[in-house]
């Protein structure tokens, strides 16, 4: 395993993309696309903790979780913004 970590380590696309930070110019481009992404799914602007919620409780169903007793997600509204990208 830790000749995995070496061979990665020393990769010059995980150097670009995970060691160095973007410019400028990229982070605003990746903070529009997943902010247009946000909208387009859940037909709603992208708010700091709604958005983390909902990716949290998207990617904890689609590892076989059950969110419909959270109450952050207790209401028809925060339901019907989680199954629509299942249906």
């Amino acid at each position: 395993m830790n000749e995995f970590w070496l061979k990665i380590s020393s990769n010059r696309f995980y150097k670009r993309l995970l060691k160095e930070p973007f410019t400028y110019v990229t982070g605003a481009v990746l903070l529009a696309v997943f902010a247009t992404a946000h909208l387009a799914v859940f037909s709603k602007g992208w708010g700091v903790t709604s958005a983390f919620a909902d990716w949290g409780a998207w990617l904890y169903r689609l590892a076989g979780g059950n969110v419909d007793q959270w109450a952050y997600f207790s209401s028809e509204k925060a339901q019907n913004i989680i199954f629509r990208i299942f249906e």
